[in-house]
């Protein structure tokens, strides 16, 4: 789960690396949105959500200072779509699913607000997620799963948090 924590620290720094000059600017902060399959009551003590948020703490990001996380979750895989568009309607800068299903969802769910799937195994090309390893394509900026990551991080996710939203 360390090296999940590490890989997600690195792809989020990434991806919200614009808001640390727009926060200079405009003291916004950070929005993440994480989207677990897992029971709602559990899931803030889940080593995948610990994991994100210590990470992020590790990069400067706290939650209730510069750092917004809106979690949704479920224990049925039928009702991640619904939450992932929850996560749209609130904007967040970037969505952290976790479980094949979680990024179908947001992939589904938007076009436009980038996601780093996480936690899961398989082939992100071959399940249809992604265009290739090296060039994932659309807004799926990058896969981190069983302690390996595979995208090119340092390609996609400096791009994907747009200056404003609003």
């Amino acid at each position: 789960m360390r090296r999940i924590g590490l890989a997600v620290v690195l792809a989020l720094g990434l991806a919200l690396a614009p808001l640390v000059v727009e926060a200079q600017e405009i003291s916004k902060s950070a929005r993440v949105g994480v989207l677990i399959p897992i029971a709602p009551a559990a899931v803030r003590e889940s080593p995948y959500f610990l994991a994100v948020r210590d990470g992020l703490a590790e990069l400067g990001y706290r939650e209730g200072q510069n750092l917004v996380l809106e979690v949704r979750s479920a224990e049925r895989q039928t009702a991640l779509g619904g939450l992932a568009q929850e996560l749209v309607q609130l904007k967040v800068d970037v969505i952290v699913a976790g479980g094949v299903a979680s990024v179908r969802a947001a992939k589904a769910a938007t076009q436009t607000i980038p996601i780093v799937g996480a936690a899961f195994g398989g082939d992100p090309v071959a399940m249809g997620l992604a265009q290739s390893i090296a060039h994932p394509g659309g807004n799926v900026t990058g896969f981190l799963h069983a302690g390996t990551e595979t995208g090119n991080r340092s390609n996609s996710c400096r791009r994907p948090c747009p200056r404003s939203r609003g």
